[in-house]
């Protein structure tokens, strides 16, 4: 079995820490930005949304989403998630929303470096900042993904 993905992924970090945790036999293969920027046809091969983490399973085929990756490693080869409700309704939700909320993160941090006007955007410093200030916040609100989360996480046994 092969993880394709880079140290900066969110999403393969969530794939590689599960597989590490479980104790299950896999090989890193670390993606170099040169080949998600432009996207390489390599990945293209791999997952034609040009997107990581990809598992490389041992018969050859790809699973392209961490979602769908977890719930294979649950499935197949380990139990991620309690096997009791309302547990594993619980973890699964936790899980969900911290995907929602790195999938929201890495959208506005991507916009942020896609809009700078090295780029050649044309939005404006001031544009930026805002976009910044909106991250900042969200980030902060008391009714904000991130602080539902990690009430939910605190509230966890073990």
């Amino acid at each position: 079995m092969k993880l394709y993905g880079t140290p900066r992924s969110p999403f393969a970090r969530r794939v590689r820490l599960a597989l590490l945790k479980s104790g299950i036999t896999f090989e890193w293969i670390e993606l170099s930005l040169g080949e998600l920027f432009p996207l390489s046809d390599r990945l293209l091969k791999m997952n034609p949304l040009g997107l990581v983490p990809v598992l490389e399973l041992d018969d050859g085929i790809y699973l392209l989403d961490s979602s769908e990756i977890l719930a294979h490693i649950d499935a197949t080869l380990c139990a991620l998630w309690p096997s009791e409700n309302p547990l594993n309704t619980q973890a699964r939700q936790t899980s969900t929303l911290a995907h929602g909320i790195m999938t929201y993160a890495v959208r506005e941090f991507q916009g942020l470096r896609v809009a700078s006007p090295l780029n050649g955007s044309t939005e404006s410093n001031t544009e930026l900042i805002l976009r910044a200030i909106l991250i900042r916040s969200f980030i902060r609100n008391p009714c904000s993904p991130f602080h539902q989360l990690y009430r939910t996480c605190r509230d966890l046994p073990g």
